[in-house]
């Protein structure tokens, strides 16, 4: 059976034993569940993310243009490994 992302991140913050989430603050599980959502949507080809917005798909919606191509670095790490100065 194949979970969902947000599925998956709901099951990385409960306890294995006692079935407890674990303890943390609120802001960060909720943009963790959000994004999980929105990935998950982008995934069954509901949403299409575009540079400045989200746009809902239906049935008659041509299918979302494809994604651009990777940035050269990503928050100070570059793509070769090392991180930037």
């Amino acid at each position: 059976m194949k979970l969902h992302l947000v599925e998956e991140v709901m099951l990385l913050v409960l306890h294995d034993d006692g079935g407890e989430f674990a303890k943390m603050r609120d802001w960060p599980m909720r943009c963790a569940l959000a994004g999980g959502v929105l990935m998950d949507l982008v995934l069954q080809g509901r949403i299409a993310v575009e540079p400045e917005m989200l746009r809902v798909l239906d049935a008659d919606s041509p299918p979302p243009p494809p994604p651009p191509p990777p940035r050269r670095s990503v928050i100070g790490f570059s793509v070769g490994g090392g991180r930037r100065g």
